[in-house]
């Protein structure tokens, strides 16, 4: 538990990060990318500091707005994409972070609310969380703001829906304009991790109102699945988290805690 290095100050320059949404790890020797969505670069982190003097960035050329990214297997990077305003899809870039393919993930929410609406609570950058195994063989996404878990194929493109032990759609209230609005009155899922075999998801399950400033989407409880979305257990943790990761044997979670 000993901290060995630190990556990145915060500035705009190689190295440097304005903020950082996500680590994730892919490919054959497992390296590590940091997201920034504030400049929409990938940046790879490695442990020695002569690497990092000169690091790996990858600006990923996505049109519209990039809400979530990771590293996906070892040909590239898999986004979640905002653009046109009402438009959302799952895109892959290639290693350049040139987009390769470009598929619509399913908006939660019912038809009658307004699809921008529907889109910030399934795609904006702190409604929802990807997660992949390192080989890239498949994709889930997670929702701070229903209780839902989609799977996704090696291409992007939507599979199925977990059976989650507590599916809920998100809540849209009334808006001062009389229009539908998305809020979150309860915070379900708070992240993932994946391996080959299984999908991990961070689950909280709270009403918003019982979180302080510093513990929002702080959670206890691990759901796992297998990829055909069939619920394998619910572990317990015995304190509160806010991101998980698995080892490759999957004998052991990782976790952040405050």
């Amino acid at each position: 538990g000993h901290l060995i290095q630190s990556f990145g100050p915060r500035g705009e320059g190689p190295g440097e990060f304005q903020s950082v949404l996500g680590v994730s790890t892919a490919g054959p020797t497992n390296d590590v990318w940091a997201f920034d969505p504030s400049s929409e670069k990938m940046t790879r982190l490695d442990s020695s500091s002569r690497i990092m003097a000169r690091p790996r960035i990858v600006s990923l050329d996505v049109p519209g707005r990039v809400t979530r990214a990771i590293a996906f297997g070892s040909t590239g990077f898999i986004a979640m994409q905002m653009a046109n305003g009402d438009s959302g899809h799952i895109v892959l870039t290639s290693s350049e972070g040139r987009v390769t393919h470009s598929s619509a993930w399913p908006l939660l929410g019912a038809d009658s609310v307004p699809r921008l609406e529907r889109l910030k609570a399934s795609g904006a950058a702190f409604s929802a969380s990807l997660c992949a195994p390192p080989d890239g063989s498949a994709l889930a996404l997670v929702y701070s703001s229903a209780g839902r878990v989609d799977i996704f194929d090696a291409m992007g493109r939507h599979l199925r829906a977990a059976e989650v032990p507590f599916p809920s759609q998100p809540v849209f209230s009334t808006g001062r304009d009389g229009g539908l609005k998305a809020s979150r009155p309860r915070f379900w899922y708070s992240g993932c991790a994946a391996t080959p075999r299984h999908i991990y998801a961070l689950f909280a399950g709270r009403l918003e109102s019982a979180f302080t400033a510093t513990t929002v989407g702080l959670s206890e409880f691990v759901h796992q699945f297998d990829w055909s979305g069939k619920l394998v257990r619910v572990v317990h943790l015995d304190q509160p988290v806010s991101a998980i990761a698995v080892s490759a044997d999957e004998l052991t979670l990782y976790a952040v805690s405050e």
